[in-house]
This record gives C-alpha cells, sequence and structure tokens, in this order.
C-alpha cells in the first residue's frame, strides 16, 4: 500500500482562484522511481507540447486544495503508466516548481513515486515508449525539459 512520506507543499493563496483564462497553470510533475532506476516516458507526436521528448509522468492539477494534488497525482499514474493505489512503496511531495511555457507559467508540484518492486507500464496515446533508466542516462534523454531536472531538487 502507498504511503505518504511527507506533508504536502500548498500554497493558500492558490485555494478558489480560476486560473481558467490565467497565463498561471497547476500542475504535477511525477517521478517514478524503482531502486537506481527511473522512468523515462517519451511523449507523443500527437501532444501539444515537448512532442518526441521523454518525460515524468505529468499533468493539470483538478481542484484547488491540498488533496487534489494528491489526487491529481494518482489519477495521472493511472492514465500514463497504468499503477494505481494500492501500490507497494512510497509517495513523496516536494515543493512547487515554477516554469515558463508558452506565455504563461506553470507551478508545478514535485511527487516522487519510490516504487518497492518494478512496474509493466501500460502506456495510452499520450506516449509511445517507457524505458526505465539509471540516473545519468535518463538525465542524457531530457536537457530540453526543464521540469524534469527541476523536480529531482526536490528529492
Amino acid at each position: 500500500m502507498a504511503k505518504l512520506a511527507e506533508t504536502l507543499p500548498y500554497r493558500e493563496e492558490f485555494e478558489g482562484l480560476d486560473f481558467t483564462n490565467s497565463p498561471i497553470v497547476l500542475g504535477v510533475n511525477i517521478e517514478v522511481v524503482v531502486g537506481d532506476l527511473y522512468l523515462a516516458l517519451k511523449r507523443s507526436e500527437e501532444n501539444s507540447t515537448h512532442k518526441g521528448y521523454y518525460n515524468n509522468v505529468a499533468g493539470h492539477i483538478i481542484g484547488r486544495t491540498k488533496f487534489d494534488i494528491l489526487r491529481s497525482a494518482f489519477k495521472e499514474l493511472g492514465e500514463e503508466i497504468g499503477l494505481f493505489p494500492p501500490f507497494n512503496g512510497n509517495v513523496r511531495v516536494g515543493g512547487i516548481i515554477q516554469v515558463p511555457r508558452q506565455g504563461q507559467m506553470l507551478h508545478l508540484v514535485a511527487v516522487r513515486v519510490e516504487l518497492e518492486e518494478p512496474h509493466d507500464v501500460l502506456l495510452n496515446g499520450e506516449h509511445t515508449e517507457a524505458l526505465w533508466l539509471p540516473k545519468a542516462e535518463r538525465a542524457r534523454l531530457w536537457p530540453q525539459v526543464q521540469s524534469v531536472s527541476l523536480v529531482e531538487r526536490h528529492f
């Protein structure tokens, strides 16, 4: 069963704000790890951003409360790689990363899922390939995606 390893970071100024037509976007960037191996997902050419690049599991936060962060993270894990709770491992939540993107400012909550055993990844149409790689090899795949290296600083 997954355990929450750290308290949730949450900025009270986000509570109740409507970001629908705003240059600010809230999201999660989720690093999935098994021992010394990190999951790298190759984004499909059908995506609107980072086409063909490798990335972590990521998505928008639906809602505005601290509990919505975890709910959105678990939703993305299920949709993107077929990982649904309960699973054996820990979930750690870091701080908020700010990344500029196409006239918007992304506020991404860094999340790390530390699995006790490898997971058979089931991809949806968002990604075309999943690789379990050592950290150095994974970093070589995505120097272009700033949010990935920023997530590592939180753990």
